[in-house]
């Protein structure tokens, strides 16, 4: 199991060092398959000590002048899938700290850095420690994950059972 962005895991795909790869991104590449797994749910969160944010009811108003703690932009041909989910409530963010891992985005939070869009699933324990809130929005935040090998590769006993358990029984 490895993780990575976006290209180095194609590239990982591609050079055969991976089987399969997880992505929330449709990678463009005619030598890899994508299947669509399901719609994963996202969040905003920060610090219940986040002064500017901590009031969540009013926190959106306030998401503009607050650090967004995301992926750094070079990393996507058009804006991360975070930064769509943002605009699709009408944030734009002003100000960043680039990171291009969901955990230490989530870690950055904590520390009152600002706050971060992640999937729910990546941030139950720390929601019910109290160690970050969640931040109202207008809407939930849906986006999908991707399955990812490559095309005319055949997988491995264990791959082929990992794509099934994915298939048919992820919950997120």
């Amino acid at each position: 199991m490895h993780s990575g962005t976006s290209d180095t895991i194609k590239n990982e795909l591609l050079d055969s060092k991976a089987e399969l790869g997880l992505f929330y991104t449709n990678i463009k590449n005619h030598e890899i398959e994508l299947q669509k797994i399901r719609d994963v749910e996202f969040i905003a969160v920060c610090s219940p000590e986040n002064d500017l944010l901590k009031d969540r009811k009013t926190a959106l108003s306030k998401l503009v002048d607050a650090y967004y703690i995301g992926s750094r932009p070079e990393e996507y041909s058009a804006p991360s899938p975070a930064l769509k989910l943002l605009a699709s409530v009408g944030v734009r963010p002003r100000q960043f700290f680039e990171v291009n891992n969901h955990e230490t985005q989530k870690k950055m939070a904590m520390q009152k850095w600002g706050y971060t869009v992640v999937p729910r699933h990546m941030a139950l324990a720390e929601l019910r420690t109290k160690q970050l809130i969640e931040i109202t929005l207008p809407k939930k935040l849906f986006w999908p994950v991707y399955l990812a090998k490559r095309k005319g590769r055949t997988l491995s006993r264990t791959a082929e059972a990992f794509e099934r358990f994915l298939t048919r029984q992820i919950v997120l």
